[in-house]
């Protein structure tokens, strides 16, 4: 549903994503597609870090 990158001021070497989807089926079909897998496999030619380094967030309610 929304996807946008960010890049830290402080640390232009360092990005961010954020994305939301739907619900968590939505999220785990994502998972499955290809180029996710791809992903996964790419940070390590172009990153000091891994994909393992990713952190996931989960959205806290509203009143």
């Amino acid at each position: 549903m929304e996807f946008r990158a960010f890049r830290e001021l402080a640390d232009p070497g360092t990005f961010h994503r954020y994305e939301i989807y739907a619900d968590t089926d939505a999220f785990r079909a994502h998972l499955a597609t290809g180029h996710v897998a791809h992903f996964f496999t790419e940070p390590a030619r172009h990153s000091t870090a891994d994909a393992g380094a990713l952190t996931q967030l989960g959205e806290l309610p509203t009143a």
